[in-house]
């Protein structure tokens, strides 16, 4: 086997996110339940007006828009937002290359403070490139929900791993000439792995989806039609974002 250069740091980037993730989940969700104890006090003042729906995203590149003709009207989550009831408050906290644990140190927080009535997850593909096994994946994961499900009410919707093997970005992953451009981890070998790999990892999200009723949005059910790709053969295409937009949008109804 070739030997990947450049494989550890890689994954190096993530490590000082890594440690501070469950100091950041203890402050919010005890935050959340000083809040929720406050509100279940008896008070003499009068009630708070309702505040306008809120929308919040958290994810990676695809959720900023990458690969999108213009990200800032053409990403799917500006998508799901342009249907929901006007005045719907919007806030796209995706950062480019996150994986769960970089969106609970940087995402998390501003997420708590939104209030949020609506929250959509898309965090997975990155997780697998820098080697984050499944487990290790379904315990991080499961402390984001944890944190942002504050309230029974709101619609929590985790969009669950695509088809990776289908994607031209890893075509360079099953040749052998080119094999030291991977970006896949060493251990991930052949389609089949991966597929596995992928596998795992959405049984952990409807796991952890299941754990604290949120709704899966099953993207790997669906196949990847090369038109539904960027030219980096990696992130959605802009026609690739309206067809997530409209699986996200599917959940809501329901």
């Amino acid at each position: 086997m070739r030997r990947r250069p450049g494989r550890k740091s890689k994954s190096r980037r993530y490590v000082a996110r890594a440690l501070s993730v469950c100091t950041v989940v203890a402050i919010a969700v005890s935050s959340c339940a000083v809040g929720n104890a406050y509100r279940n006090e008896p008070s003499t003042t009068q009630p708070t007006p309702e505040h306008p729906p809120r929308y919040v995203a958290i994810g990676a590149s695809d959720t900023v828009g990458s690969g999108a003709d213009d990200p800032a009207t053409q990403a799917w989550p500006k998508l799901v937002y342009d249907t929901l009831p006007a005045g719907t408050e919007y806030r796209n906290l995706g950062i480019s290359g996150a994986t769960v644990s970089v969106a609970i140190v940087d995402e998390l927080p501003e997420a708590l403070e939104a209030d949020a009535d609506v929250i959509s997850v898309w965090l997975n593909a990155n997780d697998i490139i820098v080697g984050v096994s499944a487990d290790d994946y379904e315990d991080r994961l499961d402390m984001l929900i944890a944190a942002l499900r504050t309230n029974p009410d709101q619609q929590i919707l985790i969009a669950n791993t695509p088809q990776l093997s289908s994607l031209p970005v890893f075509d360079v992953c099953w040749d052998d000439l080119t094999y030291e451009e991977c970006p896949l981890p060493d251990d991930i070998q052949t389609r089949a792995e991966l597929d596995a790999i992928v596998g795992r990892h959405n049984e952990a999200i409807r796991r952890v989806a299941a754990r604290h009723s949120a709704v899966v949005v099953d993207l790997n059910a669906s196949t990847i039609e090369a038109s539904l790709i960027d030219e980096d053969g990696f992130h959605p295409s802009t026609r690739g974002h309206a067809t997530i937009a409209e699986q996200f949008v599917d959940q809501l109804d329901r």
